[in-house]
């Protein structure tokens, strides 16, 4: 790294006219060559630029393409107009030059998003630069020149790795919001006490590795910090790490998977200090399957990526009431977990949370969500019914894929989209009835649900695309309650025969869907029975009892062919084919309107609920 800093240096210094460099522009950045595929940041175009720039990581100058290494010096130095960077940074080290930035007041933030190598920071590079409060990239610095953030009066909090090496003299030089420094090295590097010049030391909590408290306690100028706490601890079973001087996250188990019941505390206490738990870290207790009861504290609100996965053993987790977030697969694979219960504090999940939870058999979920992402319950095969809350506007990609013992869907009135493979594959699934909110079944939605016998599409229905009721061949019913018949073509009921299917539509809608494409091949089409209490008379057909508590008998002379019973706002509340016996044990006591079709007419009687 020194080695090519040096040469760098010795390039800036002996001038473009003895190695013959190129220099060039992108429309909006300046760059010089150090080689035909190296090259440098020298400023902008049109001079200082104003409010935020972002940085390439690659430029060309219309004959070779160039990584871009580092920012020379003085490149953007008293550009007072400057107030958000954010710097490209390519694989590899890169260089920040001396001055680079300096007398910049207006600068608040520096980020390198995707800095994984060492950044070398030159003198003076950010002097002056009294509202930069972020740095994002501290913990890739490896080495921080003399006056680096020298008069950075509004930095509170600075973070360096084991990346670092060397720091040079006034490089904090007047940081007096410093508010905590944080490094992760083990043995301190040698430092001298112009430093930190200017900033009182002994009230800024300095944090370091775990075990090496003191160490620093008895190094010079690092031990005049206070306190000095490590970053890392454990209370015997699980480790934390400090997030902030107030909380931290769980790293994992203390030496290895714990087992058996585990509880996460709200607070945990090292040294005298007393810290909120709120994050878990991605991986975890990842494959830990010697779990078998899960309890975490109403302060966590994130668990990360893998969190969990696979730990085959856990079969309850109480998930606290501040939840906000669930990182992508964080309980993947838990296949005992039997049951779960979402707090309405959850307002985000990644994809595939709760995907292979084999023995999930129940899932309350709370109203904090608007979407159930992709995969989410994808091949939970034991999961039988499913609420979806009136919070949730769309259901994704494979959500529920696979779910095979799935038989009962309660759709809420605010979901809008049914992704692709949604629900694909539930082969338990009976019926389904998609309320009117639904404007989009996208494809293979409901594909392979070979149980799927009756299916009713609400109102509000605009896009119904291709394969959405693929091979769901035992369908008996469809009602289409859309007043003009949604454009569709024949994917959408691929290996379905729907000319022995009856299809329902809405009143005045008969002949659109009779003349409308895979519509008009429905057999028979028949258009909704209207509410009128102006009753048909077939002698043929008799019901008894009437009031009735439990079942209600229907006999007729005639072949019935459909059974409709209404409430008295108009809601269709039963909806029966080819029956003679019904049950409305489960309905509300009250009047009701029943229409019965045979093969030579309808008739409409009034039927009371006890």
């Amino acid at each position: 790294m020194k080695t090519k800093l040096l040469f760098l240096i010795l390039f800036l210094s002996i001038g473009s006219h003895i190695l013959n460099a190129q220099t060039f522009d992108d429309g909006t950045f300046q760059f010089e060559a150090i080689n035909s595929y190296e090259a440098y940041i020298t400023g902008s175009l049109a001079g200082c630029p104003t409010g935020e720039i972002t940085m390439p990581g690659y430029a060309d100058d219309g004959t070779n393409y160039y990584t871009i290494i580092g920012i020379a010096d003085n490149a953007f130095s008293n550009c007072t107009g400057l107030t958000k960077v954010t710097i490209g940074v390519p694989e590899g080290a890169y260089y920040i030059g001396n001055n680079a930035f300096g007398n910049c007041p207006n600068l608040t933030e520096i980020s390198s998003p995707y800095a994984y190598e060492a950044i070398t920071i030159g003198d003076s590079a950010f002097s002056g630069c009294s509202s930069l409060t972020t740095i994002n990239f501290s913990e890739v610095i490896d080495e921080l020149g003399a006056y680096a953030f020298s008069g950075c009066t509004s930095l509170s909090e600075i973070r360096f790795s084991d990346f670092l090496i060397t720091i040079g003299d006034y490089a904090f030089n007047n940081c007096t919001g410093l508010a905590s420094f944080w490094i992760e090295k083990a043995i301190p590097i040698a430092i001298n006490s112009t430093v930190f010049n200017g900033v009182t030391i002994s009230s800024i909590p300095l944090i370091v590795p775990y075990g090496s408290v003191a160490t620093y306690q008895a190094t010079s100028i690092w031990q005049d910090f206070s306190p000095i706490v490590q970053s890392t601890f454990n209370d015997g079973t699980v480790e934390y790490k400090l997030i902030s001087l107030s909380e931290v996250k769980v790293l994992g188990g203390a030496s290895g998977c714990p087992t058996g019941t585990l509880i996460i505390p709200e607070t945990i206490s090292d040294s005298g200090n007393t810290y909120t738990v709120t994050t878990i870290q991605r991986e975890a207790f990842y494959n830990c399957s010697g779990i078998s009861t899960l309890s975490l504290p109403n302060s966590l609100t994130f668990i990360d990526n893998y969190a969990f996965a696979y730990c085959s053993g856990i079969t309850s987790v109480a998930l606290g009431t501040g939840l906000e977030n669930i990182g992508s697969s964080a309980f993947n694979g838990c296949s005992s977990l039997t049951s779960l219960t979402l707090p309405d504090s959850l307002t985000e999940t990644d994809t595939g949370v709760f995907s292979d939870c084999t023995s999930l058999t129940s899932v309350t979920i709370g109203n904090g969500l608007n979407s159930i992402n992709d995969f989410t319950f994808q091949n939970c095969t034991s999961l039988t019914s499913i609420i979806i809350p009136n919070s949730i506007e769309s259901i994704n990609t494979l959500a529920f894929y696979g779910c095979t013992d799935l038989a009962s869907i309660n759709f809420g009135s605010g979901v809008t989209t049914i992704e692709n493979y949604a629900f694909a594959s539930c082969t338990s699934l009976t019926a389904i009835t998609i309320p009117d909110s639904v404007e989009t079944i996208d494809s293979s939605a409901f594909r392979d649900c070979t149980s799927l016998s009756s299916i009713e599409l609400g109102s509000g229905i605009t896009t119904i695309n291709s394969y959405a009721f693929r091979n769901c061949t035992n369908v008996s019913s469809v009602t289409a309650n859309m007043i003009t018949p949604t454009s569709i073509t024949s994917s959408v009921f691929w290996a379905v025969d729907i000319t022995t299917i009856p299809l329902t539509v809405p009143n005045g809608s008969l002949t659109a869907y009779q003349n409308a494409t895979v519509w008009q091949n429905f057999n028979p089409i028949n258009e909704q029975s209207t509410l009128s209490t102006n009753i048909e008379s077939l002698e043929t057909v008799s019901i008894y009892p009437n009031p009735a508590t439990t079942t209600i008998n229907i006999s007729s002379s005639q072949q019935i062919s459909l059974i409709e019973l209404y409430d008295l706002t108009g809601k269709r509340v039963l909806l029966k084919r080819e029956a003679n016996l019904i049950d409305v044990s489960t309905l509300s006591p009250g009047l009701y309107l029943m229409t019965i079709q045979t093969n030579t007419g309808q008739v409409t009687k009034k039927i009371w609920v006890k």
